[in-house]
């Protein structure tokens, strides 16, 4: 395999040295692709996907990865690649491996047409790619290709939403319609927060209620967040996280740790507020500690009685 990668790698620099020792690279691109595509052949010999044609894709995929390390003929592995797309049209890996084949055989041209096409197809990150290339990986790999067809000529100024990645919202709508168990909760939760907090801060600024008050003016700041946390969970479902966080983790802390801190910050705001200097003329209500008139003989605020 590294007699192709690497052969490709110098010829995008312009130095053919095919005589270089076929695992001598310390590319990122090189490295990156190296791992998926060890993972790819563990995922392949588990058949991880519920459709026999994916499972297919990716078994394909592990034949030209082991004719790819094994240096076996071009073309033999090419059908390889080939065929996966026939399998699943929308394996668009298989397009990334051919162009580094097609390079490996000096075509820059083909090469180039392969790696552009990657380039636009490969917007969304899928369950297929998830089983073996990490989010962060894939779109690393997409940038080495987009500056590597800058540095061969290659265009893409006024082209720029071909290449912008996508999420699949079709496919998120779909799902929300049927999510997998564990997502349950969190359609509901979101649906009910979002949809409950939006006609609540209407009404309340129809009846003109004050969000400066203690407590209140927390309530936006929350309702902030949980759109933020509906973002992590969209993020996820179409591209997953990086560093190998989990929505079931990661969106529990947010909202949790933002209910924490406004709380705490709730509780200083009314420690000091109980206990600040008065003006003249004040003191506090020994039972509710508010501020009474110092010669109050019952608390406005409790309504219990003062001692004089």
């Amino acid at each position: 395999m590294w007699f192709f990668l690497l052969t490709s790698l110098l010829i995008a620099t312009g130095d053919v040295q095919v005589h270089l020792n076929p695992i001598d690279t310390e590319g990122a691109f090189a490295r990156t692709l190296e791992r998926a595509l060890a993972r790819l052949e563990v995922a392949a010999a588990k058949r991880p996907f519920r459709l026999k044609n994916l499972n297919d894709s990716l078994e394909k995929m592990a034949l030209a990865s082991q004719g790819m390390r094994t240096e076996q003929s071009p073309a033999v592995i090419q059908s390889h690649l080939i065929d996966a797309r026939k399998l699943y049209p929308q394996n668009y890996f298989s397009i990334l491996l051919e162009a580094v084949l097609v390079d490996s055989q000096a075509d820059r041209a083909a090469s180039s047409r392969l790696l552009e096409e990657f380039l636009i197809r490969s917007r969304t990150f899928t369950e297929f790619e998830e089983a073996f290339i990490k989010w962060a990986e894939f779109h690393q790999i997409r940038r080495y290709v987009y500056d590597l067809l800058l540095e061969r000529g290659i265009d893409f100024k006024g082209r720029e939403k071909e290449i912008q990645v996508q999420i699949p919202f079709a496919e998120f709508f779909r799902y929300a319609m049927s999510p997998d168990r564990p997502d349950v909760f969190y359609v509901v939760f979101f649906v009910a927060s979002i949809l409950i907090g939006a006609v609540l801060l209407i009404l309340g600024h129809f009846m003109e209620v004050d969000f400066s008050r203690p407590i209140l003016r927390n309530l936006p700041a929350f309702y902030v967040m949980i759109w933020l946390s509906y973002g992590v969970w969209i993020m996820d479902l179409a591209f997953g996280l990086p560093f190998e966080w989990k929505r079931s983790v990661v969106i529990p802390i947010l909202l949790v740790g933002s209910a924490g801190y406004m709380t705490i910050l709730e509780g200083i705001s009314y420690y000091k507020e109980r206990n600040r200097p008065l003006e003249e003329g004040y003191r506090r209500c020994p039972h509710c500690r508010q501020p009474v008139v110092l010669l109050a003989i019952e608390c406005p605020h409790c309504r219990r009685k003062l001692d004089s």
